[in-house]
């Protein structure tokens, strides 16, 4: 039996996807990913506009304690070292796991050849994630203030020429 040409072009012209179809199902996919990604952003902008809420009321609830703090400062100080303690553990993992986040996602869209395609919204996401990790370190900053409000210590302590000098001692 003789092979037929036409019949081996026809198997093979099936067994292949035209170029329109997989162009299609992959802009189909990017539309999909694109509404995921929308999604998730609306969502964690909703949690970082509780967080700030959240990081608010503490502020405030914090300065109105500090109304009692002449009758044991120690025992404020000593809560206030730990909270910074646990603020600064809480910025150092989410820096770390921004880093990772951000480095796979960038790796990821290299690899799938859609680099651009939803790089807004990548940079989107970024930039909600940095301002979580920038309003933590706005709250470590200020249980470092009222710790110094509190402490008798630190009133005439050193003094710093250079911002970085200042930045290690209070980081301290």
């Amino acid at each position: 039996m003789a092979l037929d040409f036409a019949l081996s072009e026809m198997v093979l012209a099936l067994s292949t996807s035209p170029l329109a179809i997989v162009e299609r199902l992959a802009d189909t996919h990017l539309f999909q990913e694109r509404n995921r990604l929308e999604s998730l952003l609306a969502h964690m902008n909703n949690l970082l506009k509780k967080l700030e809420e959240g990081f608010k009321r503490n502020h405030e609830v914090f300065w109105s304690i500090m109304i009692f703090v002449d009758d044991r400062p120690e025992n404020i100080i000593e809560i206030l070292d730990d909270l910074i303690m646990v603020s600064d553990e809480r910025i150092e993992f989410h820096e770390k796991m921004f880093k990772r986040f951000r480095k796979t996602i960038k790796r990821a869209r290299r690899q799938s050849g859609r680099l651009n395609a939803l790089a807004d919204l990548d940079e989107r996401l970024f930039a909600i994630i940095g301002k979580e990790i920038d309003m933590r370190v706005d709250v470590s900053s200020e249980l470092r203030a009222m710790r110094a409000e509190v402490n008798p210590e630190s009133r005439g302590g050193p003094t710093f020429d250079k911002p970085g000098d200042l930045a290690s001692y209070l980081l301290s």
